[in-house]
């Protein structure tokens, strides 16, 4: 890390400083300045020049009241030594010293991973890479420090090059050598190493990224003046310590600082994982922050040691030269840092009066160039400091993932509650953690619910045994409101066949202003005949009402992998870098997603099929996600986290036992069961009965958990039940509606099942009047869906209408319905669902046997 000596291939760092300073450099520049008045003879200009440093101000333009011009040839002279064999040889020391260093450190980061699944929380994953950068950089350095100056870093580079170390010329050559060098190391691991990613360097959540950029800067500046440090000749010949005291350094940077902006300090390294990785996430951080702070180190040293830092010269006498008819000064300048920034316009410049310089010369007051930044820095710093306090009263600290958890459910592993999620036996967890393997832990109740066991997950409605609850919406509201803060990608997942009671309410709280991809499930269960392209519109419709603005509308099957392509192409598009959050209500079917999501992306991106091997488990018991569920799904590096499924306390699913909850889960496609008028039994005998009044005076149940009376029908109305076939629909007249209830609940009607559970049901305790207005006898006139449950078409004609009923077609008017359920569940009125029809018709004939029972004859 250490500029070269000569000109073009070692001068300035630690191993020119030792050369310096036992071997004092000729005079490499001669100029010459005319003198007017005899105080300026040849004795003045021996004086002068016996002064040696005193007389000579590094770093500025001047000598004494004499001034220089630069001489035009050292522009051409520096063009050539860039390409001179030394400065190859130059080129080549630094491409394999910084090759071997980037394998190093980033090698190390890909062996922490493989030796240890948690290595993002594993402190031994630290202390491996620090160590590696420690060894690494030391001796990268002692190789090339004789041949190239050992930099190994852009940011040293750009030091020594400002500082006047370095010429441009050779620098960008540097730059170039390292660039290559830092791709190739990465490019061999990734390779070879088939089943990882090359990993990128990133900021944590507790950071922002003009934060990590100062850091990084800090954090370069100690490296850089480590070097300047290492190479002061007041220290001795220090030999292979100097190299050995930077290695150190940048190992206890990468111990104090690595989990936050994760201690890079050379934007090579940064620069060839993120090429590789195919993700420049936060690059200008590794840029900024290194090339402004690798200016700093040297005017420190100059300032705290002006003359012998970087440099203890001897200035030789210089011989006096008469090339002009006036007497002449020639004065001996060495090349040093401080003078590459201003040079004087002036070549030859005369003073008939002027007293000589005093002796003893210092460094130069500060120019106001250099005030102004001063300033600017000063100002910079202090809002800084304001923001980062205002900041700091909003935020609040992020979900932590430091907890080992079950892959499948997300809960924290214990040892102590066999009952509870999360559980692992003693010997299983004990091994897994001696081995840094408890991120390929399940618990003991993802492992049945993966064997199609329904275990009961809740005690009572919604509630643990050992006092844990499904989480509730204010309660991941509160987990995932760092959302709102940072960059990130919103997948809402709702399912169709329940769509207004599984569409989670506020979600613009949790998401704030980053953008929403919306994903519809479960279309797959839809009656045949259904237009996709119908239903689309109606979830673009039914999504505004809500007043939510998507990206993107995606009717999605995690069965068929219908849509799922769609989805994780729209993903790989708007991610950009930021991790993608998938968040649902309960047993919406985000496992069963990102199940499909994994493997529709397993042909494209390695890093997602070997996501697969521990991806979430899949299971009808709602809230089968317990915990934020980290999944390294993208080769770029981003995350893609399962949330827990949000408990609505208006669905079916709060009120049923655990084990009538499969019940409500439809297993295959909905068949629609109508109910018209021309079917039902009046029990005279005939079969028909006074169609006037159509349904009205009758009452619809279905199942247990959903009562239908019917209080004033148009002629031939029809209503149609679309849910899971598991629950029996039968009609029986209105005044013998509670006696039915009463008596069939748990036996014909179910849920709920069994005796036991019907004397502790407490019945339809929610009533709803619906006045539904008919203004098209043609088209079905809305939808009255029961959340968590499925949904009822009310449709005002359920025959097709000849040339003698045109007067029907005009006839408009109201069905008055009273809908029961349990307390907490929801009804919503909704535009009818635009389902095919097919299957609906072939039903009509079959759902009246289905809803025949002797309470319907009387």
């Amino acid at each position: 890390m250490f500029s070269p000596r000569e000109f073009s291939h070692r001068g300035g760092g630690y191993a020119e400083q030792k050369h310096v300073a036992e071997n004092p450099p000729p005079c490499s520049e001669l100029s010459t300045l005319p003198l007017t008045t005899p105080a300026a003879s040849t004795e003045s200009g021996d004086a002068a020049a016996e002064t040696g440093a005193e007389d000579v101000l590094y770093g500025e333009d001047y000598v004494g009241d004499f001034m220089y011009k630069e001489d035009d040839l050292e522009q051409d002279m520096r063009r050539e030594q860039a390409i001179t064999p030394n400065a190859l040889r130059s080129y080549l020391a630094e491409f394999i010293s910084t090759f071997f260093f980037v394998f190093a450190v980033v090698g190390s980061m890909m062996s922490s991973r493989k030796l240890m699944p948690d290595a993002a929380s594993d402190p031994a994953s630290l202390v491996m890479v620090a160590v590696a950068n420690t060894f690494a950089l030391s001796s990268a350095v002692y190789i090339a420090a004789n041949i190239s100056g050992g930099h190994i870093n852009p940011a040293v580079t750009f030091g020594m090059a400002v500082g006047g170390h370095i010429s441009v010329p050779n620098a960008i050559c540097y730059w170039i050598s390292q660039m290559v060098a830092s791709v190739m190391a990465c490019l061999l691991l990734r390779v070879t190493i088939v089943g990882q990613h090359v990993p990128t360097y990133g900021i944590t959540e507790e950071m922002t990224g003009f934060g990590a950029s100062v850091l990084e800067g800090v954090l370069t500046f100690g490296l850089v003046y480590t070097v300047y440090a290492a190479g002061d000749p007041r220290n001795g010949a220090l030999g292979g310590i100097g190299p050995l005291a930077v290695g150190f350094m940048a190992g206890a940077n990468v111990l104090a600082t690595g989990p936050f902006s994760g201690g890079s300090m050379n934007p090579a390294c940064a620069f060839g994982s993120a090429v590789v990785a195919g993700s420049f996430r936060n690059q200008a951080v590794y840029w900024v922050g290194p090339l402004i702070a690798s200016m700093a180190p040297k005017t420190l040293s100059s300032f705290l040691c002006p003359f012998t830092l970087p440099y203890t010269l001897t200035i030789p006498t210089p011989k006096i030269l008469t090339l002009h008819s006036k007497p002449t000064l020639t004065l001996c300048r060495y090349s040093h840092p401080q003078n590459t920034h201003r040079k004087s316009s002036v070549s030859q410049t005369q003073y008939p009066n002027s007293p000589p310089e005093p002796a003893g010369t210092g460094a130069a007051a500060p120019t106001p160039g250099d005030r102004f930044l001063e300033r600017h820095r000063s100002v910079e710093a202090a809002k800084v400091l304001l923001k980062e306090k205002k900041k700091k009263k909003k935020e609040k600290p992020k979900v932590t993932t430091t907890v080992a958890c079950c892959y499948g459910c997300g809960a924290p592993l214990q040892t102590s509650e066999p009952d509870a999620p999360g559980y692992s036996d003693p010997e299983t967890y004990a091994l897994k953690k001696k081995h840094h393997q408890l991120r390929s832990v399940i618990c003991g109740r993802c492992k049945l619910l993966s064997h199609g066991h329904m275990i009961t997950a809740v005690g009572g409605n919604g509630g643990y045994s050992g006092g844990k609850q499904f989480i509730m919406a204010e309660e991941l509201r509160e987990k995932l409101s760092h959302l709102r803060h940072e960059k990130a990608l919103i997948v809402k997942l709702v399912d169709i066949v329940d769509f207004n009671g599984s569409f989670l309410a506020r979600v613009r709280d949790l998401a704030g202003a980053n953008p929403i991809i919306l994903v519809v499930t479960k279309v797959d269960l839809l009656p045949k005949g259904t237009d996709f392209n119908c239903i689309g519109d109606w979830v673009i419709e039914a999504t505004a009402k809500k007043k939510l603005n998507v990206l993107s509308v995606h009717l999605t099957s995690a069965k068929s992998l219908v849509g799922v392509a769609g989805v994780a192409s729209e993903i790989q598009k708007e991610k950009k870098g930021r991790d993608v959050y998938v968040m649902g209500s309960a047993n919406v079917g985000k496992s069963a997603f990102i199940s499909a999501f994994l493997k529709m992306m397993a042909d494209k991106d390695p890093v997602a099929a070997s996501a697969q091997k521990y991806k979430p488990i899949q299971s009808a018991v709602p809230g089968t996600t317990l915990g934020p569920i980290q999944i390294n799904a993208f080769l770029g590096g981003e995350k893609l986290y399962d949330t827990p499924g949000v408990h609505l306390h208006h669905r079916q699913a709060a009120v049923v036992h655990s084990e009538d909850l499969p019940a409500l889960a439809p297993q295959s496609r909905l068949r629609g069961q109508s109910f018209p008028k021309s079917q039902v039994s009046s029990g005279n005998g005939t079969g028909e009965k006074d169609n006037s009044n159509g349904l009205t005076g009758y009452s619809i149940f279905w199942g247990g958990l959903v009562r239908v009376d019917i209080l004033k029908a148009l002629p031939e109305t029809r209503l149609t039940f679309y849910g899971p076939k598991s629950l029996q629909i039968h009609m029986v007249p209105t005044d013998m509606a509670d006696e039915f209830y009463q008596k069939e609940v748990g036996v014909l009607l179910t849920p709920p099942t069994g005796k036991q559970r019907a004397d502790e049901w407490r019945g339809l305790e929610t009533e709803r009047q619906l006045q539904i207005k008919v203004e098209d006898v043609e088209r079905p006139a809305c939808d009255v869906a029961i959340s968590g449950l499925g949904w009822i078409t009310v449709e005002p004609v359920s025959r097709v209408l000849t040339s003698s009923d045109t007067s029907a077609k005009g006839a408009a008017g109201e069905v008055h319905l009273a809908v029961h359920v349990p307390k907490p569940v929801e009804i919503f009125v909704r535009s009818p669902l635009p389902v095919g029809k097919e299957e609906r018709e072939a039903e009509a004939g079959r759902a009246f046997q289905i809803a025949h029972c002797p309470y319907a004859v009387h």
